[in-house]
């Protein structure tokens, strides 16, 4: 393999690694652990496509252009009320 070709898959696992870390983050919440409440819009991460969505939940989440499926984590898009 090339050096350019070596350093854009280290930057990807790099990149990939960084994203992990923003997922796993303590604003994140486990869809297994809580879901937002019925009508809340929320920020969404989803696996299969390794991107961050906006989406509604209404018994599941739904975002632009229909159903996403595999949400792992979501976070509310407005911060808590004290």
């Amino acid at each position: 393999m090339n050096d350019t070709k070596q350093q854009n898959c280290e930057n990807a696992d790099s990149e990939s690694r960084q994203v992990e870390q923003i997922v796993m983050s303590d604003y994140w919440i486990d869809v297994k652990e809580q879901l937002p409440h019925t009508g809340q819009i929320v920020l969404v991460w989803n696996i299969r496509h390794q991107a961050f969505f906006q989406a509604q939940y209404r018994n599941k989440f739904i975002v632009k252009g229909g159903y996403q499926g595999e949400i792992t984590h979501w976070m509310p898009l407005e911060p808590p009320k004290a």
